[in-house]
């Protein structure tokens, strides 16, 4: 063979790879980026911030009219109990307030949006800026080919073929609940610890220029005419009882960046108190269960209503 025919069975080669590779992504789709998006069925299967970041961009505004930012307290808040309205769960294990800002961005660019649920734990302003190389609009081009994509498209397979199983659903959230071993004996060496030490946890340091990446979230949110509501988490009630004065001073700094007309519910509020001294109802000190999350969920429903 020759050089110059091996150059071009490689320039060919290569360009039917190419073609073959991007019309797979065309078809599957697996972001909602390029069929329609309206009434389609998309989830997470991998790389949940990359996954989250492009549906944000055309699946969750043609489906949802009502958004949850967190982090992981949230994320396996099953919003499909809510019947009206649509709540699509954005919330993203170990995401701070700068992430989560990112996919509210793509969705109030795109949609006209009711409500903008923020599940307010100190964890999300306690780092700033995206906290790894994805969620950036290069990814959009990356959807028609990457190793990301493939390991979407080869993790959605396993899950087809019940070889995986599938933690996601098409409203965002992820049943994640997996209580570590030991996870009461830690809780409460962590509260003796607090006790003794009487120091606040690193969590409740706010990152330079956090809050004004909350203030910039809320402004836009009001701008669009979207309804804003606040939810603070339940904390295992002997963690909370000695921190809370940690709690309630973080709780003053952020309602002061929050407009008239936001609604509140505040889970650490003396009528939950025999529900968040059952451990049973955590996973540790502050992630949830799925059936307390699953409680909590049909009374933040309750919130949205007219």
């Amino acid at each position: 063979m020759t050089s110059r025919r091996y150059c071009w069975l490689l320039f060919w080669g290569t360009l039917l790879g190419a073609a073959v590779i991007v019309g797979s992504s065309l078809s599957l789709d697996p972001y909602g980026l390029f069929l329609q998006p309206r009434g389609a069925h998309r989830q997470v299967f991998a790389s949940e911030r990359t996954s989250k970041y492009l549906l944000a961009r055309r699946y969750v505004p043609a489906n949802f009219d009502a958004l949850l930012l967190g982090g992981s307290i949230s994320s396996n808040w099953n919003t499909q109990l809510i019947q009206h309205p649509r709540v699509y769960n954005a919330s993203i294990s170990g995401a701070n307030l700068s992430e989560e800002k990112l996919i509210a961005d793509e969705v109030l660019a795109e949609a006209k949006l009711r409500w903008l649920v923020l599940c307010v734990h100190p964890y999300l302003t306690m780092t700033r800026g995206r906290k790894t190389e994805y969620m950036t609009p290069r990814e959009y081009w990356s959807a028609l080919g990457s190793l990301d994509l493939f390991f979407v498209e080869g993790s959605k397979l396993l899950v087809d073929s019940g070889l995986k199983a599938d933690h996601h659903n098409e409203f965002g959230d992820s049943d994640y609940t997996s209580p570590g071993k030991g996870a009461r004996e830690q809780t409460d060496a962590y509260i003796e610890e607090r006790r003794r030490s009487g120091k606040p946890h690193h969590m409740f340091n706010i990152a330079p220029g956090a809050l004004d990446d909350f203030r910039d979230l809320v402004a836009r949110a009001a701008a669009a005419g979207v309804r804003l509501a606040v939810v603070y988490p339940p904390v295992y009630k002997p963690r909370f009882d000695v921190e809370r004065g940690d709690w309630e001073g973080y709780w003053r700094k952020v309602e002061l960046l929050l407009p008239p007309g936001t609604r509140y519910l505040n889970f650490n509020a003396p009528q939950f108190d025999a529900e968040r001294d059952d451990f049973a109802n955590f996973q540790d000190g502050a992630h949830l269960r799925r059936a307390y999350a699953d409680k909590l969920v049909l009374r933040i429903g309750a919130l949205l209503q007219d």
